[in-house]
């Protein structure tokens, strides 16, 4: 269960719409609306527990589920998402990963 809860995210342009890296994790996202950005409209590295609950990327980066050798792997992690005009990318392999996902995006997950 998700020990901090955001209503919303909105972003614009920008490197990088969410991201949580490094061991991060508690935490769940009701809603998000991202457009155009950068590096990675999502990632989630290395983290846990973390719930996005609903909403849009379109286009610009990827929305990325990746992992460095040197943290624990993704795990208990759920995603329910309309995306377009981009991708949807997990590698490696996470543990306890939902996705949920509709829209137009090439989708490379496990």
């Amino acid at each position: 269960m998700a020990t901090h809860s955001t209503v919303r995210v909105k972003s614009r342009g920008g490197g990088r719409g969410i991201f949580c890296v490094s061991e991060s994790g508690g935490v769940q996202i009701n809603s998000v609306d991202l457009a155009r950005n950068g590096g990675n409209a999502i990632l989630i590295e290395n983290c846990y527990n973390l719930s996005i609950r609903g909403g849009t990327v379109n286009g610009g980066g990827e929305v990325r589920l990746a992992a460095r050798s040197e943290f624990a792997n993704n795990r208990d992690i759920s995603i329910t998402l309309r995306v377009d005009g981009t991708t949807v990318r997990e590698s490696p392999c996470g543990s306890n990963i939902r996705w949920n996902l509709s829209g137009n995006a090439r989708r490379s997950i496990c």
